[in-house]
């Protein structure tokens, strides 16, 4: 990419700083696979990352690396091209083009998280910003005033240094998808057969709205949000007023609810596991062996469904009859496809293209989680209309944000408009969606529905600021906690403190018929604290 031409006006390509054609591939080379940099990063966290299910093959990684190749091919041209001419005007255009094309890779340096999080705790200080600022100002004059002399052995230089990268992203990408195709918890694990089912048998409907604070939602109500269909199923339910979470992060707070165990430390262990403990003294063990009220559910001959996000259900318990996707059959890429779609995306990342409209803008957060809610509610009614399954779990993704509805319009937004509040609103929603479809197919008085939350509002997270809270609200520590037995019509206040940690044992007693009516429950609450 770089080439240091001399003086003179006719200068073989011999004399220049890439030496030969092959050098000067070389550097190209490099300088094409910085230009990638942001694909490879991707490519490796769509191998590994937030337990997503591995989408990248053997494919995907030849698609880049012919990308990548093609693009050295047309910067190599043109190289060899100005450096055999030795025209003059041409070497300058192709020095102040190199200094351009830099801009690239620097901005997806410069973009990735965690050197913004790094830059972002050194300039904390004022004098470090400014500091910072001066010396890039006296850098940008330096390197501009003599960039024609100083260019062709800086950036030769600097790619030859980086020409190790691109055997390295590759052997890096290349392990990790191999990892996780011989990693048989890198997919979804085979629907069980269904059981006959006895029209007697107990139907339980368990609802986990990610992040539903019970203080906000009700005991400080925003005077403008109206929330009917909780209110209507709070009239009819046992209400838990003091409920208390596992933890305040999902990754701790579910695994406990489903197994009946109060985890302390949670720590991801590739694509598709979690590894919990809940006693320092003794080796955390991975969630996919612990005992889970799937597991007792199945083994008492009963069906079960499940729709949930964030965490890899399905990739760690084969117990379930349904899952959204079971026996779909993925279409399979091609590598001309997914060449043009790996240009295309990277494309749209470089400096400048969103903005002058060139690149369309890639969904953003809010959009994929209007998306995710869209996708997870269909799949949501399509399994609760399966008259086979007993007990159905879902693990749905609101109110957690990013927010993605707005409460004084009753419409999807993800403009200024959207709020925690709205998508309050919009779990009431989804709750009238539930009731209304298990009404049309006659279950609604015959299920047992309990509806909460794994852990409450975060207010200090990094997405909760005072722009999207009324200013009253504060770090509350309880979540909601509703349970309609079957038949159940009359609401019943249950004011003592709980753990919800409880919940695995209370349905399955509910499942055995043991609990029937609102007041055997507060009675079992009273006098079921948590095991452990």
């Amino acid at each position: 990419m770089a080439l240091r031409t001399e003086e003179k006006v006719k200068v073989p390509l011999s004399d220049t700083s890439l030496g030969s054609g092959i050098r000067a591939f070389i550097l190209c080379l490099s300088f094409a696979n910085l230009c990638f940099l942001k694909t490879w990063s991707e490519l490796r966290t769509n191998v590994m990352g937030d337990w997503r299910p591995p989408t990248a093959t053997w494919l995907h990684l030849l698609a880049v690396v012919i990308d990548i190749l093609i693009l050295t091919l047309a910067l190599w041209v043109p190289v060899v091209i100005v450096a055999r001419s030795g025209n003059r005007t041409a070497v300058r255009v192709m020095k102040w083009g190199i200094l351009l094309a830099l801009v690239i890779p620097i901005h997806t340096v410069l973009s990735d998280p965690l050197v913004v999080r790094v830059s972002g705790e050194v300039t904390q200080s004022r004098y470090a910003l400014t500091a910072f600022t001066v010396a890039g100002i006296l850098l940008s004059i330096f390197l501009v005033a003599r960039w024609e002399k100083l260019s062709p052995r800086v950036t030769s230089t600097i790619l030859m240094v980086l020409v190790p990268a691109f055997p390295l992203a590759i052997a890096r990408a290349g392990w990790s998808i191999h990892a996780n195709l011989v990693d048989p918890l890198s997919i979804d694990k085979p629907v069980v057969p269904a059981l006959p089912v006895n029209p007697e048998s107990p139907r339980i409907l368990w609802v986990v709205f990610d992040e539903w604070d019970n203080e906000l939602a009700f005991r400080s109500r925003p005077p403008d949000l109206r929330l009917p269909e909780l209110d209507r199923f709070r009239q009819q339910a046992l209400d838990a007023g003091n409920a208390y979470p596992p933890g305040r992060h999902t990754i701790i707070s579910a695994p406990s609810l489903i197994t009946g165990k109060t985890f302390t430390e949670s720590t991801r262990k590739g694509a598709s596991e979690i590894m919990e403990s809940y006693d320092p003294a003794k080796p955390p063990s991975p969630l996919s062996e612990q005992p889970t009220i799937f597991g007792d559910v199945r083994r008492e001959g009963y069906n079960l469904g499940i729709v949930a996000w964030y965490l890899p259900y399905s990739r760690m318990f084969g117990v379930f009859t349904r899952y959204p996707g079971a026996g779909s059959v993925r279409p399979v890429p091609t590598v001309p496809g997914l060449m043009v779609a790996t240009a295309r995306h990277q494309f749209s990342l470089f400096p400048l293209m969103r903005a002058l409209g060139i690149a369309r803008t890639p969904d953003s957060e809010p959009q994929t989680h209007t998306d995710g809610y869209s996708y997870q509610l269909s799949e949501t009614l399509r399994t609760l209309r399966d008259s086979s399954l007993n007990f159905v779990f879902l693990h749905l993704g609101i109110p957690h944000p990013p927010f993605i509805y707005d409460h004084k319009k009753q419409e999807f937004s993800i403009g200024p408009g959207a709020s925690y509040e709205g998508n309050l609103a919009l779990v009431d929603r989804t709750v009238g969606d539930i009731r209304r479809t298990l009404e049309q197919e006659g279950r609604w008085d015959n299920t047992t529905i309990l509806l909460t939350s794994d852990h409450p509002l975060r207010v200090g997270a990094k997405r909760i600021t005072p722009l999207v809270l009324p200013a009253y609200v504060h770090q509350s520590e309880t979540v909601p906690f509703f349970l309609k037995l079957a038949g159940q019509k009359q609401g019943l206040e249950y004011t003592r403190p709980i753990q919800t940690v409880v919940t695995k044992d209370l349905l399955l007693d509910i499942l055995h018929r043991k609990v029937t009516t609102p007041e055997q429950a507060a009675a079992w609450l009273d006098t079921h604290p948590p095991r452990q």
